[in-house]
Order: C-alpha cells, then structure tokens, then sequence
C-alpha cells in the first residue's frame, strides 16, 4: 500500500505540478511592450542541463535568430514594424521533447494627436442647454488600451473606454453630453487620451491632451446685479450706470446693459470697480451675461 502511494504521487507529479520543472525556461523580460519602430531584446535561457536545442518560434521568421546548442538564445530587433506577433522560446530536451513558453507582446502608437470640439455648435453656451463634445483621437494603438478622460478645469467628468480590437493605428471619436451652468462660465473643457500599457501603472504614462476649450455661459434675463462690499465699519456704496447715479436692477432686462460703475467709500478711502453688463438674444432668448462684484477691505 505504501508503494503504491509513492507511485501515484509520483505520477500527479509527472503530469502537473512538476511540469515547471520539466520545461525550466526563463523570458527576461517576462512580457514586451515596445512602440512601434523602437528597437527591443529578449533573453531566453534554460539553466538545467538535458536539452539539446534552443531556439526562437516567430510568426516573421525571418526576424527570427538561429538555434542554440547554448543554454541562452538572445531575440534581438532593430525596428519593430509588426502590429500583431506571437512569439515564443522553445527548448528540446533530450528525454521529453520540445517545450514552450509564449512571451506577450503589445505594439504601441501614442496618438498623432487629440482635439477637442462641440458637435454642431460655435459660440457661447446657453445654460440648461444641452451639447455635446467631440473629443477625437488621431491615429492611435491599439485601441482596445485607450483610455479618454473628460475634464472641466481640474475636474474630472468622465472616463471613456474604446471597444475596438484591431491592433493597428485607427482615429478614435468619444463623446460627453453636457448641460452648462451659469457657474460654468469662463470654464476650460478638454480631453486626454492615454494608453494603458503597463498593468502595474509603474512605467511613464503614454498620454496626449487636447487643447482647451474655453467657454461662455448666457442665462436668461431677469437676473441682479450683485456687488458684495466688506469693510469695518460697513461702507456705503453707491452704483452708477454710464456715469449717473441708479439703482442695481433686480430683474434685468435689454434696457440694462451698459457700462456699471460700484463706487464703495468707508473710513480707509474709497474703491471703485467698473464692468460692461451686455444683454443679447440668442435663437430669440433674452440672455445675461452674469455679473458678481468683491470689493475688500474699505
């Protein structure tokens, strides 16, 4: 009975846990990623004695180096000008035959460049409108590792992931609908597009940025003029329009545009700040552009 056990432990041996050993090769590097036309080299070795050949399966022979006898073989490129290769070490052993390991390549493109745009709109934004935003990447690969992140400022809005699985250079749209605000007047929109090469996230990010997209919220008429004044002992304030002395509208309309003058005098001096308050129609709307004035320390 105790024999027996032996034996058949020696057999799971044989036939799964000691298929390592049985095929000791070793890739260094592991797995590749290399950019398009970039030289690279993998060292491919075997340190246990009982086998006969070393060699290179390439699906480009011809990049492919001659067989060993030695106990490493080195798979060197000038120019790496294939999107798609498989590539893998192989060694013959004396007792056992050939074994393999496969080494996982991915052949990459940074973008030739990425732009950002409104879908079928120029101009200001109106608020509670909704738009879309084009954000193009130009002749990337591969797709399927391109991730695209829209932005609002600093702000982070979205992240977009590509479906397309081909390996060679494509021009990739990503879309954003958004719905402005009148708090997101003067606010950069952009894009980036990054591909994500190394699962660790240790190496230097490959990443492209559009260019920014400053926009202009109007809103609606009927909104105030505001002007927040602080000071110790509160100061007196007095608003002038085109230089005569009136009252801040609270509810503009057209007849309020102009040139408005805040003139704030308190125990230190005075402070004045002067804007132009423009009101337009847009696709028939009446829209405002908005207005809020800081003065400190009167």
């Amino acid at each position: 009975m105790v024999t027996w056990s032996c034996v058949l432990l020696h057999l799971l041996c044989l036939n799964s846990l000691c298929l390592k050993a049985r095929c000791p090769l070793t890739l260094s590097p592991s797995s590749l990623v290399v950019r398009f036309g970039d030289p690279f080299q993998v060292n491919c070795s075997v340190p246990m004695k009982g086998f006969s050949l070393l060699g290179w399966e390439v699906t480009l022979v011809r990049v492919a180096p001659e067989p060993t006898m030695n106990s490493f073989l080195v798979w060197r490129v000038e120019h790496m000008t294939e999107w798609a290769i498989s590539p893998s070490c192989y060694a013959v052993s004396d007792m056992e035959g050939p074994c393999h390991l496969h080494l996982p390549v991915l052949v990459y493109k940074a973008p030739d460049s990425v732009s950002l745009s409104f879908v079928n709109h120029t101009g200001s934004l109106l608020e509670h409108h909704q738009y879309t935003l084009w954000c193009t990447v130009h002749n990337v690969a591969p797709a399927g590792n391109l991730l695209v992140t829209f932005y609002r400022g600093q702000t982070q809005l979205v992240q977009r992931h590509s479906n397309v699985t081909e390996k060679t250079p494509v021009t990739e749209v990503f879309t954003l609908d958004i719905v402005p605000r009148r708090e997101d007047d003067g606010n950069d929109y952009w894009c980036e597009a990054e591909l994500q090469l190394h699962p660790t996230g240790t190496q230097q990010r490959v990443a492209v940025a559009s260019e920014k997209v400053t926009t202009t919220v109007l809103f609606k008429m009927g909104e105030s003029l505001r002007c927040e004044v602080r000071g110790n002992p509160e100061p007196s304030v007095i608003w002038l329009k085109d230089g005569r002395l009136v009252t801040p509208p609270a509810h503009s309309t057209r007849a309020h545009a102009g040139k408005y003058t805040v003139l704030a005098t308190g125990l230190f001096g005075e402070r004045n700040v002067t804007v132009e308050v423009e009101v337009v129609t847009c696709r028939g709307i009446l829209v405002y552009s908005t207005l809020q004035l800081s003065i400190t320390s009167i």
